[in-house]
């Protein structure tokens, strides 16, 4: 998940017609798009790339995913909250874990954000536009279920709510579970209703989702499985009765 923002020179109720180019730093992660911090490490490192013909700045922030935050503050430390990147470079910023402070029995979720911003430029009319990555990271310490075999633990159940028709996802396992292009199925096989985008259920939870447009009972649903390394695998799941 990517979110902009502008940073305006001058006045700020300017038109963007005015403007005769726009200035947007060019950051990458080595194709990387989620992170796994493993517990028998004693560091995670974290590769920015800059691939535009610019000098940017690069601020680093962790925040805790479920957005709560921690009165006492993350139990983690990153080794530099600044990069300032050269033309076609890279640096490492390195995640530390104090050791103590997370679950032991299941997975804790982080939004690692990354705001590139281009260096002023020496034109006036230039627009500047710095963008911020929100990449996932899970810690992950040692487990007695393998990762793989996780998928296996999510399982649906149809709730009596009225309306569209209402389903709950248990996952049973210590893992965060992502899914994708979320699809719904009737009793005939036949496709109910629209697909939901994305999907995370956390460790031994259970939530709650709705199939948009659907209003019959849902027998099967269909997801992408998202795996550490980003890949996709499709899985089909029986529903069963509340």
């Amino acid at each position: 998940m990517v979110c902009v923002s502008l940073r305006w020179i001058g006045s700020f109720f300017i038109s963007l017609i005015s403007f005769s180019d726009i200035a947007i730093a060019d950051i990458e992660f080595d194709g990387v798009t989620r992170f796994v911090f493993n517990s028998r490490d004693k560091q995670k490192s974290v590769t920015v790339v800059n691939t535009g013909n610019e000098t940017v700045l690069a601020q680093i922030t962790l925040d805790p995913g479920s957005g709560e935050q921690n009165p006492h503050g993350l139990p983690m430390a990153l080794s530099k909250p600044l990069l300032r990147i050269m033309a076609g470079d890279r640096q490492s910023v390195e995640i530390l874990y104090q050791g103590t402070g997370l679950p032991q029995d299941r997975e804790s979720y982080f939004l690692l954000s990354v705001t590139d911003i281009p260096q002023v430029p020496e034109q006036t009319n230039l627009l500047q536009v710095a963008l911020r990555h929100r990449l996932k990271l899970f810690f992950r310490p040692s487990l007695s279920m393998r990762v793989e075999d996780a998928f296996t633990k999510l399982y649906w159940t149809q709730s009596s709510r009225s309306g569209y028709a209402e389903l709950n996802a248990h996952n049973d396992s210590p893992y965060y579970l992502t899914l994708t292009d979320i699809g719904f199925y009737g009793r005939q096989g036949q496709v109910c209703g629209d697909k939901v985008e994305h999907l995370m259920v956390a460790p031994f939870s259970t939530q709650a989702i709705s199939a948009p447009n659907c209003v019959e009972p849902v027998s099967k649903v269909t997801g992408m499985f998202i795996t550490d390394e980003g890949r996709e695998f499709l899985k089909i799941m029986q529903v069963s009765k509340h």
